[in-house]
């Protein structure tokens, strides 16, 4: 009977003793080991002291041979230091490519290539941006409807750098991407390493609102990315980096394989120009992107490769144009018009020229002329309508206008001028209703600002008024009666205190102006200086003494302040 109990519950008894084995040991049965913490953070700073290692295995291959060809760009400005990334394209050429707006209105840059410490990877930026490691590199194009530009080292790559092999095609949505930045807003650290997907290849807008072939990404883009490469896993370039949607999560664009090759194509050919038409393309781009003496440079080589002709005279007349030399700029768009007559880019020149001198009469003659030989362009027509409304010819530059909206319906300048022509001849709904279609456009267009504070001080809305005018001043402080109507609105709005400089900035410009003297009296009354103020009425009443509102006011406070005039006699 026993043998039999033992050996039906022997599984149970020898389940029971293995869990008895297996159990740990109270603290008090069995002390733990000291030293095996100790020793884990020591492995642990044995590692941190040794990596990042750039020849060991387990690294990632696309990083590496990124970093291989990214550089860090940077620009130092009045307001301080700008960076970007390029990433080389062609070694032999020592060619980079970066964003326009990298390297917008500059002609050169400095860049930084990644730097080993036995063989370690330096990520500290106070030691690998010491100005004795950069590389000089000059900008030979751009072109701000693609966001995109080279730039060319003087000397020879450093040893090791490559250039960048172009994908076969655009990646496809799914597909895997990575990029390499030079540095970050928000980093601390030096060659930012991200990866994501492609969302979608599109037809969209930049960040800078030109359309062209888009990768979209939800690959994490800041500031500093700018100009970078993205390529697939093969560490193949398929896009390069541009911008993000700032309203939405993880919403990157980037300028995609085919527009970059595209524009690689043509900016090219500025790179060792040589050839008369290569030379007059280089020189027009320059010259397009804001870099006119780079641009005359160009041309001048192409004047000694051959004989020069109508249309280079007219580019290089522009070019002193925009380095206000008009005397050089009128005499090549003359001689333009000497060897081509009915070259209407010359004409118009000279009409830019007389315009500038606000010799208005001049301006529509040569307008006129430009417009005879090329009918169709728009900015003849709107130019010579915003001349004729400077004449007070409003009516005739309403028709210039609208004779360039049915050829452009679209054309933000020739709206603008729209809206002032129909304030002018006191259109006010009018002009209100085609200013809210390119508000957007033109904020930073002094004209349009002045505008559209006048639109809304004639609606009474004497708040809008002030926001309009004081940008106005903060685009362009000499803007002709922006400081009047910025205190005239301020005084609306109960604020004479404030109005009171912007109104004594006006009559230092026009000491005769009766208008200004009136709203300058109003402000000081407003503001407590009552005998000041009496003073600037008065002077209006004498500048115009037929004025019945001077009159009118005059006799108010002379009721209102019956003392100050008695005391004064």
């Amino acid at each position: 009977m026993t043998n039999l109990l033992l050996r039906r519950f022997r599984p149970l008894v020898a389940l029971l003793v293995a869990c008895a084995v297996a159990s740990p040991q109270s603290p008090a049965d069995e002390p733990s080991e000291p030293s095996s913490l100790a020793t884990k953070l020591t492995r642990l700073r044995a590692a941190k002291d040794s990596q990042p290692d750039a020849n060991a295995p387990a690294r990632n291959s696309t990083y590496d041979r990124m970093l291989k060809s990214v550089g860090l760009i940077e620009i130092t400005t009045d307001d301080g230091v700008v960076h970007g990334t390029g990433w080389v394209v062609d070694r032999q050429q020592r060619l980079m490519v970066t964003n326009h707006h990298v390297i917008e209105g500059w002609l050169d840059c400095d860049v930084y290539f990644p730097e080993y410490d036995d063989g370690k990877l330096v990520t500290d930026p106070d030691v690998s941006l010491d100005q004795s490691r950069a590389h000089y590199a000059r900008v030979v194009d751009s072109d701000e409807s693609v966001d995109l530009a080279l730039i060319q080292f003087d000397e020879e790559l450093p040893e090791g750098i490559i250039a960048l092999e172009l994908a076969d095609s655009s990646a496809t949505p799914g597909s895997r991407i990575h990029s390499l930045a030079g540095s970050t807003v928000g980093s601390q650290s030096l060659w930012i390493y991200s990866v994501g997907h492609v969302r979608q290849i599109v037809d969209g807008e930049l960040a800078n609102g030109f359309e062209t072939r888009l990768l979209e990404s939800d690959m994490a883009t800041n500031q500093g990315n700018s100009g970078g490469p993205v390529c697939n896993d093969a560490g193949q370039v398929v896009a390069v980096v541009e911008g993000h949607c700032t309203d939405a999560r993880l919403v990157s664009i980037y300028v995609d394989l085919q527009t970059l090759a595209e524009y690689l194509s043509d900016g090219l050919r500025c790179v060792n120009a040589e050839s008369y038409d290569d030379l007059h393309w280089a020189a027009d781009r320059h010259y397009y992107e804001g870099r006119s003496r780079k641009a005359l440079e160009l041309i001048a080589k192409a004047v000694e490769a051959s004989e020069i002709d109508h249309e280079l005279l007219t580019l290089r007349g522009w070019c002193w144009f925009s380095l206000e030399d008009n005397e050089n700029a009128e005499a090549d768009f003359k001689e333009s018009i000497r060897l081509h007559s009915t070259y209407g880019e010359a004409h118009y020149g000279l009409g830019c020229i007389a315009e500038e001198q606000k010799d208005y009469e001049k301006a529509v003659s040569h307008f006129t002329d430009a417009i005879r030989n090329e009918p169709d362009v728009v900015h003849y027509l709107v130019d010579r309508g915003s001349a004729r409304r400077k004449l007070g010819q409003f009516e005739l530059a309403k028709k210039d206008i609208e004779s360039a909206l049915r050829i452009d319906s679209e054309d933000i300048d020739a709206t603008c001028e729209l809206v002032f022509v129909e304030s002018d001849l006191e259109n006010f709904d009018r002009a209100l209703e085609l200013l809210d279609t390119v508000i957007e456009d033109v904020m930073d267009n002094d004209e349009a600002m002045f505008y559209a504070g006048y639109l809304m001080q004639r609606h009474n809305n004497f708040e809008a008024a002030v926001n309009y005018f004081q940008r106005t001043i903060n685009l362009s402080p000499e803007f002709r009666w922006a400081h009047y109507n910025m205190g005239f609105s301020l005084i609306r709005l109960g604020n004479s205190a404030a109005a009171v400089p912007y109104l004594e900035v006006e009559k230092e410009r026009h000491p005769d102006d009766e208008d200004v003297a009136l709203e300058l009296g109003r402000a000081l009354i407003g503001s407590d200086r009552v005998d000041e103020g009496i003073a600037e009425v008065q002077r209006a009443k004498d500048l115009a003494p037929d004025s019945e509102i001077i009159g009118s006011y005059y006799q108010t406070i002379r009721t209102k302040y019956s003392d100050h005039f008695e005391s004064e006699g």
